[in-house]
């Protein structure tokens, strides 16, 4: 997986390590459109343009921009399972890194989907805050994207367990070990969340 989660490596959270980060410029995105009955072709189209444009900001390359006619959400995924199927199978003919919503989704949303994707799942917000973490130009500034960035993984973190006991195909012990060191990533975040704001 080109993308990295840095929540829950061996580096401290306390050095302001981002979420994901994108590794070389061969990172290839495939991105999600949502269009809701009452959008015109023009608008979707618009959106779509404006996500491929900071994706590539990012560093990515979108390889393709599925658009998805949302009549109706479902709750654990979003856009439904036909159309999850569907999309898992464009990540592996693709060869795809990372998945990429027009739209914010909630944290059970994103692990829903990675773990029926088998790959990274993100949203626009957390492409925004990867261009601001890259451009900030000042010490405030960036300390407000990373900021932003631990509040934003905060409720995301139990993703990266559920993953790795997942790829360990649930050995015996593993799963007391990943709760104990989400744990210790919580406290991590939550008290730097607590030094940032003390700073600005």
């Amino acid at each position: 997986m080109g993308i990295e989660q840095y929540i829950g490596s061996e580096e401290p959270v306390s050095k302001g390590k981002r979420v994901y980060k994108i590794k070389d410029e061969d990172q290839r995105a495939l991105l999600l459109i949502l269009v809701p009955p009452t959008e015109s072709d023009q608008s979707s189209k618009r959106r779509a343009e404006e996500l491929k444009a900071l994706v590539s900001t990012m560093g990515a390359l979108t390889v393709r921009t599925e658009f998805i006619p949302l009549r109706q959400t479902n709750s654990a995924t979003l856009i439904g399972s036909g159309k999850v199927a569907a999309i898992k199978l464009l990540v592996e003919e693709l060869e795809i890194d990372v998945v990429i919503f027009d739209q914010g989704i909630n944290p059970r949303v994103q692990r829903n989907l990675e773990k029926e994707m088998e790959t990274c799942v993100i949203d626009r917000d957390e492409v925004i805050l990867q261009i601001f973490a890259d451009r900030a130009a000042t010490k405030e500034a960036a300390l407000q994207v990373e900021l932003a960035r631990l509040e934003y993984s905060l409720p995301r973190l139990t993703r990266r367990w559920t993953n790795l006991n997942r790829q360990q195909g649930g050995v015996k012990g593993t799963k007391g070990e990943g709760e104990t060191q989400l744990e210790l990533d919580r406290r991590q975040i939550q008290d730097r969340v607590v030094n940032l704001k003390q700073q600005l």
